[in-house]
């Protein structure tokens, strides 16, 4: 413990020291957002604490990303902004998810790679300001959106559930007050075809409206041999409706609507491994051997190439861009069992609607009420085998919908600065999984029900006009019910190996659960307090202390022999931290630098000691790290940007049952890499009175890091680099050309994989090769 926290401390010490790395630049849009655009030099605007504050002036780590930045770097999905943070992992595949619009989300350690409608994520999602319960679909592309700020750390007092590890915020573009609008088309490799719209039209002086929505083409990149359809394309449509109606000087309503639909092929996942029989075992050990057998392969050895692609054996292992796996089958037990019959697709389809309403009482006081409704229906499917021979196939269905209510009330008194605030949600939601086994068919799922209620109120005191200090805190009540599918059942048993008939017993299913699931109930204080001190207008340094709470939930992916469904209790994050906030030349010179020490506890950990991974409390763990962010103006036309950060991050006590499924005290938390280095440079080069080039490239590394929790080693995903360029032709009447690039090296790494011993394989899900992009927008 000591010699983690010296290293912290050293490594705290040195990164101050790091001139030469930056921080990510928020140069930004309107007066509302959350981010505001200024001029060259000027302040930076945040809503990180619920009111507007200066980004250097806020003693918080908060990273700030503009319209202005996201165009500069062609920027386009909410993913592509995890590349230019510090400490955070934001990769596309979620293990269990729909491919490429389900996120593995983690900040400093801290995040949930789950889909299960029993779990919660470990970083809040709010998109203005109404939190987003599911990771599922949650790839946001960015439509008309004004900024995206990334809260690290816990923020369990003003953004509450679920945001342990941190928060990230995206904010909608406002209508403007004259008729305008864009539109820009985009090409590129894989077929790319892409459109993006938006039209802003003012009905009055006092009521405003806008418009936007896209749709975006590209081929999949995992070609699949057993079929005409690659796996891992883009096809998907969104649109959003923003209305601003300012009632009167006091009086301010704003609504918004938004749908997202996806229709896109299976994740593309690819065998990246096989589990031979345990020596000495009399009979197969894994459901791929067992499969073997049953299809006639060489006795069900999974070591050598048989040279049958219908086999499942080291014949199988492409490499990252290559699969076998099938996607028909001729089993209409297993064909019948959800949305739609069994084939090669990721379906989903999110809808939303928000109202705020801000009501400003007097120049010291002002409301704010914030209610939202949001559906998510969403379907997909898995070939987990890699092969067309049916060894494992899942279908999941996912319906769930939200209804959330917010009101802030916000005043200050004297030299206090305070806000208090109420929050309600009530979830529903109804899950299918279906798995088909070489010898069996498994349905499990049922409804879910969440109810919470939470309480919360932070006050800041100047105590002297240098010294601030700000206390915190927030009670939650969650209550939570799960109605099982019949306790699981068993629909289908194989009759005739040979034939691969199936005994239909969907009158009659097997129940392989029989307990009862009782309610689960938690509440929860989650303090914070921080005390900063301005030695100067240029100088800001903070120390604070935070508590973040993950609540608990049950687990769905059961297997027979279960006595009743599993649950597993909440966990909670003590963050201590220290900071500093600086401006030099002129401002043109801004430093952001932290370093933290949390204590993580009854980690809810993903293990493997069944044919599904499944989620337990599985011990405590230890997080110390340190974070750098500089942006430099040296001139005019010219900004330079960085980051740089170390992560600590070990278990402390393991439980049995994460014993059990291969992790060990020496672990490292999966998706966690030690170091991480970036930055970028910016130019706008006038070429002509009305013609301007603006290139761009940007950088970022990440050291080695596990994609699982017991890590693994073929889940290990060493060090790489990336490297993406954008360069812009702008003319003053409107128009636009642009040339982009992403993963210009073209890096093969892994973003997510899994593990399943029992099942005997090891798959993952690479990133997108390098791709390149020709873009036309006009604007009026």
């Amino acid at each position: 413990m000591a010699d983690r926290s010296n290293r912290v401390a050293i490594i705290a010490l040195a990164l101050s020291g790091a001139a030469f790395f930056g921080g990510v630049p928020a140069v930004a849009a309107t007066a509302d957002a959350g981010v505001q655009a200024e001029p060259e030099g000027a302040d930076i605007i945040v809503t990180a604490r619920r009111r507007e504050e200066t980004l250097q002036s806020v003693p918080i780590a908060v990273s700030a990303i503009s319209a202005a930045t996201l165009e500069r770097r062609q920027i386009d999905s909410v993913a592509q902004v995890g590349e230019a943070i510090p400490n955070m992992t934001y990769q596309t595949g979620a293990p269990t998810g729909t491919g490429a619009s389900t996120p593995s989300v983690f900040i400093r350690g801290i995040g949930s790679a789950e889909t299960s409608l029993g779990t919660e994520p470990g970083v809040g999602l709010y998109v203005d300001d109404v939190y987003i319960a599911r990771s599922v679909g949650s790839v946001l592309d960015l439509v008309s959106v004004d900024s995206v700020q990334v809260l690290r750390g816990p923020q369990g007092t003003l953004f509450g559930r679920n945001s342990l590890g941190g928060a990230i915020l995206i904010r909608s573009r406002r209508p403007a007050d004259r008729l305008s609008g864009s539109v820009e088309l985009k090409t590129g490799r894989y077929d790319r075809a892409d459109i993006r719209a938006s039209l802003d039209v003012p009905l009055s002086d006092t009521l405003r409206t806008s418009l936007s929505g896209m749709r975006e083409r590209r081929d999949g990149y995992v070609r699949n041999l057993d079929g005409d359809k690659a796996n891992g394309n883009i096809h998907r449509e969104a649109a959003r409706f923003v209305a601003e109606w300012q009632a009167s000087d006091m009086l301010k309503i704003d609504v918004n609507a938004d749908m997202t639909r996806i229709r896109e092929s299976a994740p593309p996942s690819v065998l990246l491994g096989l589990v031979p029989t345990i020596p000495g075992t009399p009979v197969p050990s894994s459901i791929q051997e067992i499969s073997n057998l049953q299809a006639g392969c060489f006795g069900g050895s999974v070591l050598a190439d048989s040279g049958n692609p219908r086999c499942i054996d080291q014949g199988a292992i492409l490499g990252p861009f290559r699969t076998l796996g099938g996607y028909s089958t001729d089993n209409a037990i297993f064909d019948s069992q959800g949305s739609r019959p069994f084939g090669n697709a990721s379906r989903i389809d999110i809808r939303g609607v928000s109202g705020r309403l801000e009501w400003t009482l007097s120049p010291e006081l002002s409301f704010k009420s914030i209610t939202a409704y949001r559906t998510l229906d969403a379907f997909w499917t898995s070939n987990s085998d890699h092969t067309p021979n049916p060894g494992i196939e899942t279908k999941n269905d996912q319906d769930q919908k939200q209804f959330t209510q917010e009101f802030q009330l916000l005043g200050k008194t004297g030299s206090l600065d305070w806000v208090l605030g109420a929050f309600y949600m009530h979830e529903t939601g109804d899950a299918l999984n279906v798995v088909a086994f070489p010898q069996v068919i498994f349905r499990s799922g049922g409804g879910f029900k969440t109810d919470a209620i939470a309480g919360f109120a932070q006050g800041t005191y100047r105590i002297t006009p240098a010294l601030n200090l700000t206390l915190g805190l927030r009670y939650t009540d969650e209550r939570k019910k799960y109605d099982t599918l019949a306790n699981q059942q068993i629909i289908g048993v194989i009759a005739d190996p040979v034939s691969r008939t199936f005994v239909d017993l969907r009158a009659t299913p097997i129940p392989f659960v029989t307990g009862s699931t009782p309610n689960l109930a938690f509440t929860e204080f989650t303090p914070h307090a921080n005390l900063s001190y301005d030695w100067s207008s240029d100088l800001m340094t903070y120390v604070s202390y935070s508590r973040g709470y993950k609540s608990g939930g049950y687990e769905q992916r059961l297997a027979p022999g279960t006595p009743t469904i599993p649950s597993f209790r909440p966990e909670y994050v003590d963050s201590y931290e220290a900071g500093l906030k600086a401006t030099a030349f002129d401002r043109s010179l801004t430093i952001s630098a932290a370093a933290f020490h949390a204590k993580y506890k009854d980690l809810q950990i993903s293990v493997v000691d069944g044919p599904a991974p499944t989620l337990t409390n599985g011990g405590d763990a230890t997080l110390n790290g340190a974070e750098l962010e500089l942006g430099w103006r040296p001139v005019r036309g010219v900004t330079l940007t960085g980051f740089a950060s170390y992560l600590d991050a070990g278990y402390d006590r393991l439980t049995p049952r994460a014993i059990v499924s291969g992790i060990r005290l020496g672990s490292r938390l999966p998706s966690t890499s030690r170091w991480q280095f970036g930055g970028s440079a910016g130019f706008d080069v006038p070429l002509t009175g009305s013609l301007s080039l603006r290139p761009n490239v940007d950088w970022s590394y990440r050291s080695a890091q596990y994609l699982d929790s017991a890590n693994e080693r073929v889940l290990r995903q060493k060090g790489y680099t990336l490297v993406n360029g954008a360069l812009t032709l702008a003319s003053t009447a409107g128009w636009s050309v642009s040339l982009s690039g992403r993963n210009l090296l073209d890096r093969t790494y892994l973003v997510s994989g899994l593990a399943q011993y029992n099942i005997g394989e090891i798959e993952g899900q690479y990133a997108r090769p390098r791709e390149w992009a020709l873009g036309f927008k006009y604007q009026f």
